[in-house]
Parts: C-alpha cells; structure tokens; sequence
C-alpha cells in the first residue's frame, strides 16, 4: 500500500473536514468532548491550515485522500501532532503510523516531538509507542468521561 504526504492547502478543507468528522464521530459519541474535532467547522478547518506556525497534510493512500495531518512548528527543535486522523476505511492499516514516520522525515533538525491522544485508546498507545514516543506522565483532564495521554519523542 503506498502512503504518502502531501501539503494541504484550502482547496482541501471541505474533503479533509469530512473525514475529520468521520474519524472522530465515534470518540465524540463516547466522550461528549465540546472540544472534538468532530465539531469543528469549515472555518475551524480553513483556520487551521492556514496557520503560519502549522503544516497541515493530506494523507493520501494510492492516491485517495485517506485523511489529515497537522504538525505545529513549536519551534525548529519542538513539533506537536497537533492532529492525526483516518478514514474509517484506512484505519487499522498502519496508515497513520507512516503518515507519522513521513512527517517526522520532513523536519531532519528537530529534537523533540509531542502528541496526545485518549488515555483509554489502545490501538492509539500501540502506534506511538511503535514510533518511539514515550509516555510523559502529564494528563489533560477534558472531562469526566475523556482524559488525555501526553506522549514525547526525543530524537
């Protein structure tokens, strides 16, 4: 299966906002999380791809728009998966995991990498500890229902 990266750019916004709500339906369902993506709106999306400080990729599977990535620019060193989601289609196949691992790649100079996920999300825990990010300690209490990991990777 080819995976790929690519910059995203406006143009993408409504496609990539489908799949985002796609992808988190499920956890907002579970979760009641006023602050999912699954809410977020078309000028949520449009504002956070173009944000200065970000990149936001589309992840491509053979050529399908398969889902979205976006990495905050910290700084030079510091870099945050500020998202990371997948088509129910594509999901567990791996596809995050290299859409990761491509990120990674396009930033050679930096140090450290960050991310969070629910705490309860196994097949989550499973792929960035496979990718070599390590579990901080640090918690993020969203809800009564939805705690979040904080996961780092020091290169």
């Amino acid at each position: 299966m080819k995976i790929s990266i690519v910059a995203s750019d406006l143009l993408d916004s409504e496609k990539l906002l489908c799949i985002q709500k796609q992808a988190f339906k499920p956890l907002y369902d579970k979760y009641h999380d006023e602050q999912s993506p699954y809410l977020h709106t078309l000028a949520d999306m449009q504002a956070r791809i173009a944000r200065d400080d970000a990149d936001y990729y589309k992840i491509m599977v053979e050529g399908e728009l398969a889902g979205g990535l976006c990495v905050y620019n910290k700084s030079a060193d510091d870099k945050w998966v500020a998202i990371v989601y997948i088509a129910p289609a594509y999901q567990n196949q791996k596809v995050a995991q290299t859409a990761l691992k491509l990120a990674e790649a396009k930033y050679p100079g930096a140090k450290t990498w960050g991310l969070d996920f629910p705490i309860d999300r196994m097949a989550n825990k499973k792929c960035y500890k496979a990718l070599g990010y390590n579990d901080t300690g640090k918690r993020l209490q969203i809800n009564e229902k939805l705690t979040l990991a904080v996961y780092e990777k020091t290169l």
